[in-house]
């Protein structure tokens, strides 16, 4: 009796194994269209890339993708989580006066560096533009609650152009009299990154429908076999 239970059990393990293969060959492909600038690559062993090209205008992602046991939805994850760039800092109170002083490194290639610029934000306000380069000291009269950074690179880069990454915003201990030594991690492949977080896909018996973040607008992508 017992073997026989196992013997049912292992068959009916099989039978969903083999179910989950076939539904994701089903929906494994490329998914384009002659209308849409986007393109969808779902991969059979779950990864997928994502392209979004409208002339300048760029965007990809790749990850993971999942299908829902209601069958009629994708999943998708992104390798990214956030597109947030992460900062270093070393606080330190200046003990002179109720002025903030903020020396800046970022850690991007120096060949690099005369393409892009930096933008401060103080207290949710841009504060300053500067061609990004390490700067000894940026003298602020002006309370800090919290500053971010924004990267983004001039018209020599168009792609680059449109797109802006932003830092971690950080919240000094004290709001005036600090001396704050920011270092700035930049990670080169998050520009034009979309990120996916349990992004939901209606899937179709021919294609997806797809809405896509530049413009919002829902768009039905046609399925072809790897």
């Amino acid at each position: 009796m017992i073997l026989r239970l196992r013997i049912i059990i292992a068959v009916y393990l099989l039978i969903l194994l083999l179910s989950g293969c076939s539904s994701v060959k089903q929906v494994a492909g490329i998914y384009s269209s002659k209308k849409s600038p986007v393109t969808f690559i779902l991969n059979e062993d779950s990864t997928y890339e994502y392209r979004y090209k409208m002339g300048f205008d760029y965007e990809y992602s790749t990850g993971q993708w999942w299908l829902k046991q209601e069958g009629n939805q994708l999943v998708l994850n992104s390798d990214f989580e956030s597109k947030l760039l992460p900062l270093d800092i070393e606080e330190v109170s200046s003990g002179l006066n109720n002025r903030n002083f903020l020396s800046v490194f970022i850690d991007m290639p120096e060949k690099e560096m005369e393409n892009y610029y930096c933008f401060l934000y103080i207290n949710d306000e841009l504060h300053k533009s500067i061609k990004c380069k390490p700067v000894d000291s940026i003298s602020i009269d002006a309370e800090i609650d919290n500053f971010f950074w924004g990267i983004s690179a001039d018209v020599m880069i168009p792609s680059r152009y449109l797109d802006t990454l932003y830092t971690e915003k950080f919240f000094p201990k004290y709001s005036k009299g600090n001396y704050l030594k920011v270092d700035i991690k930049y990670v080169d492949s998050l520009f034009n990154y979309r990120v996916f977080d349990n992004e939901k896909v209606r899937l179709s018996q021919k294609g997806i429908s797809f809405r896509y973040s530049k413009s919002g607008k829902k768009k039905y992508l046609k399925r072809k076999s790897l």
